[in-house]
């Protein structure tokens, strides 16, 4: 497998991601560094080509990266970003596909 894509380089401050497709045929699994306590960092998904973007819910729960669940596989098909909160220290977000596009 391929290196991890950096889809936000390590910091604390707010950011959302570029948006990604995520397709049926090659999952992806997002990766999070450096969240602790109740810091998330939320996985969300486009049904308009990434005009609007609304927070991704699997089975009633909402997906988010956490600082016990650092890593979320998605199977796709969709068009997704991350949208990390404010950290009190760096945090990063990582894309690993087979791919990696």
């Amino acid at each position: 497998m391929p290196k991890p894509r950096t889809l936000i380089s390590a910091k604390t401050g707010a950011e959302q991601s570029p948006k990604f497709a995520v397709y049926s045929n090659n999952p992806a699994t997002v990766i999070a560094t450096g969240l602790a306590g109740v810091e998330t960092s939320d996985i969300q998904l486009s049904n308009d080509g990434g005009t609007t973007w609304a927070d991704y819910y699997a089975e009633g729960s909402q997906i988010q990266l956490t600082a016990t669940n650092t890593a979320i596989r998605i199977n796709g098909p969709g068009l997704f970003r991350v949208d990390k909160g404010v950290t009190a220290g760096a945090s990063g977000v990582f894309l690993a596909t087979d791919r990696n596009t």
